[in-house]
């Protein structure tokens, strides 16, 4: 069963790996594109980055985690709050893509400029090629 809140601003919840840790701040801006939306990029902001990890889990249906389960390699959860509604777009609940938090702080490299034209690059070929 899902349950679905008819209420408040939509909310993405993005996958980032765990060494991105030492940078999620809550606060810090995002950007995302969609799937569906070849070409459009969403700003938003970092409002939090949840407590616990996949691996923090306990499965309450009595059967065992199975080993596959564990290999893998687990990542923290952000939830980011778009600038602009989703619901302009008509796209449902579920819609994937790819999502970058920018930190400006302490970017020595400049990885956060990469990352913003990487992002755009991605989005473009989603005309072309919808890739994961």
């Amino acid at each position: 069963m899902v349950f679905i809140p008819d209420t408040g601003k939509r909310q993405i919840a993005g996958m980032f790996w765990q060494n991105s840790l030492r940078r999620l701040e809550p606060g810090l801006e995002a950007e995302m594109i969609l799937d569906s939306q070849p070409g459009k990029v969403f700003t938003g902001k970092l409002i939090s980055v949840l407590p616990a990890m996949r691996e923090g889990e306990v499965q309450a249906n009595g059967t065992l985690v199975s080993a596959t389960t564990l290999a893998r390699h687990g990542f923290a959860v952000g939830i980011i709050e778009l600038d602009e509604d989703l619901d302009d777009y008509g796209l449902p609940m579920g819609v994937q893509g790819q999502a970058v938090v920018l930190n400006h702080e302490g970017d020595l490299l400049h990885t956060s400029i990469v990352r913003r034209v990487l992002l755009r690059m991605m989005a473009w070929l989603k005309y072309v090629w919808p890739m994961k």
